[in-house]
């Protein structure tokens, strides 16, 4: 794995426990959920639109930091027999990945606005607030492509 300054990995470490806590608040909101069920045959309605906005925010924005120590699945390719570089090779896949992630941020918009006038079914919050993390996460890995990856070890 790339070896970071303390400062970002300090950021990296944040946001781990900042997903770790999404995702041990999803196990506890999804397990509140089971006991009421199937001790008191009840349940609430929020828990589990509650969970799986919690997921969402956390596969979101935990990609941008796998991203950075490379933890993505990749498909290796041999291409020394190219003319090319191995570096401008790198550069190139990174440029692709920039342009791909900043164009589903900016086709998604519409999608994001609309949760403006949008409320969430059981919870009835606005739904841009779970729309927000994959607006959060795809902007974080497109800065996390551009500043931390290193090209000379490839994506």
């Amino acid at each position: 794995m790339p070896e970071y300054s303390k400062a970002v990995t300090k950021v990296f470490h944040g946001i781990e426990i900042f997903t770790s806590l999404l995702l041990l608040n999803a196990t506890l909101a999804i397990g509140l959920q089971v006991f009421l069920r199937y001790v008191f045959s009840y349940s609430f309605a929020w828990t589990e639109e509650l969970c799986r906005f919690f997921i969402v925010w956390m596969v979101f924005i935990e990609a941008g930091v796998a991203l950075a120590y490379g933890l993505h699945t990749i498909v290796e390719v041999n291409l020394d027999w190219l003319p090319i570089p191995r570096v401008w090779l790198n550069l190139l896949a990174k440029a692709i990945m920039v342009v791909f992630l900043a164009a589903t941020l900016y086709c998604a918009r519409p999608f994001y606005l609309s949760g403006l006038i949008q409320v969430s079914a059981a919870m009835e919050i606005p739904m841009m607030i779970p729309y927000a993390g994959m607006f959060i996460g795809i902007a974080f890995m497109i800065v996390v492509l551009i500043f931390f990856v290193p090209l000379k070890k490839g994506l």
